[in-house]
């Protein structure tokens, strides 16, 4: 048996590993995933490229192909008895074009460069340093990454893969997201309703003059629905969360007419909602459809209205062990505290703390140019990333001293 190190022995140790991390190394990791175009759906490539990465790593990879276009990487470092900390991120891209991949200037460029093959490079290089010392680690590390996590590509519903994973509950006991924002952890996330409601009228679309007075007009159905959600978004400014802020709603569609003086039959109105843990996607599904039929009664119209779920609301504890263990690997190898913070974004850390019960915070690359026509990130910033996954391992793992 081997003793456990002390605290600040693992720190040490924590230290010590973290300055292994070669800038040279992440830059080619990256650069050799940037490469193979991955669009949701057109994944394998990649997929074995990162398979092998973490094979010469010193991982046991396993590339599981039940979804033959996005197959998922499964890689395990088999450490000591004791819990499982688990890396996850995602092998797709948006399928907007973007210019060659290329290093310039400090940072790597390229379609995926923040969202997220430099953040599955940090993963890389991270679990390749602490192979080095899987027999003094106090548990093992999962490192997973799947895809059709942009787009859902059918027959399958979006993050398929992910949810594969789930159901066969290859998942840690802890897991860190590695992608932004990089300079807090997030530790709550607002859930999503994407909504898509019409207000729609029997009959022809006829001359505004002529019928004015004695039908009702779809446009203003839709703008009055507008009226009354600005007015539940004014409560919502009273009650905003702390980490999150109030509750959102968002127009990002209307669709309705084909010429200035005829008065339609349907008006559409496509947005979001997006809300904290502490309401459901059924309870915001109830409020739009109540709203909706507010409407329908003051014009005599019909609302027709659907939704879907991205992801609902998380809160973890700040006192969970994988929060301590990354606050405390940041704090030392930056010198500052690391905040605490929430976000209105939908990522995979919703599905883990929601669905999967698996306690996860997003910590990694920044990401503030993900899916932009310029996406890049700072070598820097990927090289820091690596360095706090080893140093977080340590801290939630535990080391054993040496022999």
């Amino acid at each position: 048996m081997r003793n456990r190190l002390t605290n600040s022995s693992v720190s040490a140790v924590a230290g010590e590993l973290a300055a292994r991390v070669d800038a040279d190394r992440l830059v080619h990791i990256t650069m050799s995933l940037l490469e193979l175009p991955s669009p949701s759906g057109q994944e394998g490539a990649v997929a074995e490229r990162y398979g092998g990465v973490l094979e010469e790593a010193g991982l046991d990879v396993v590339i599981d192909r039940e979804f033959p276009e996005s197959p998922t990487v499964i890689a395990r470092l088999r450490g000591g008895v004791g819990r499982t900390l688990q890396f996850d991120g995602h092998t797709d891209t948006v399928a907007q074009p973007h210019r060659p991949p290329a290093v310039e200037n400090g940072e790597i460029i390229g379609r995926g460069a923040a969202d997220m093959k430099a953040g599955l490079a940090a993963m890389a290089e991270a679990a390749r340093i602490l192979s080095d010392i899987r027999g003094r680690l106090g548990g093992g590390l999962l490192v997973t990454a799947h895809g059709q996590h942009e787009d859902p590509v059918p027959p399958h519903e979006l993050h398929a893969p992910m949810f594969a994973m789930f159901r066969d509950r290859v998942v840690g006991d802890a897991a860190i997201i590695a992608e932004g924002p990089s300079h807090d952890m997030v530790v709550a996330g607002k859930g999503l309703c994407v909504f898509d409601l019409s207000f729609v009228r029997a009959g022809e679309p006829v001359h505004e003059v002529m019928w004015r007075d004695q039908i009702p007009n779809p446009i203003m159905a839709a703008h009055r629905f507008l009226q009354l959600l600005e007015e539940r978004a004014r409560t919502w400014q009273v009650s905003a969360d702390p980490l999150l802020g109030p509750e959102t709603y968002f127009v990002g569609a209307i669709e309705a007419g084909d010429y200035f003086n005829r008065i339609p039959v349907r008006c559409r109105v496509q947005g979001s909602r997006r809300y904290p843990a502490e309401r459901s996607y059924d309870d915001v599904v109830a409020e739009l459809r109540a709203l909706g039929r507010q409407v329908e009664d003051e014009f005599g119209l019909q609302s027709q209205l659907e939704t879907m779920p991205s992801g609902q609301g998380f809160r973890i504890d700040p006192g969970e062990p994988i929060v301590r263990a990354v606050s405390q690997a940041y704090a030392e190898l930056q010198g500052r505290d690391l905040p605490l913070a929430g976000m209105s974004l939908i990522g995979n850390a919703s599905q883990f703390n929601t669905i999967a019960r698996v306690p996860t915070v997003y910590h990694g690359v920044d990401q503030r140019t993900a899916h932009s026509g310029h996406e890049h990130v700072a070598i820097g910033d990927v090289v820091r990333t690596a360095q706090v996954l080893i140093a977080a391992t340590v801290h939630y793992l535990g080391v054993s001293a040496l022999g």
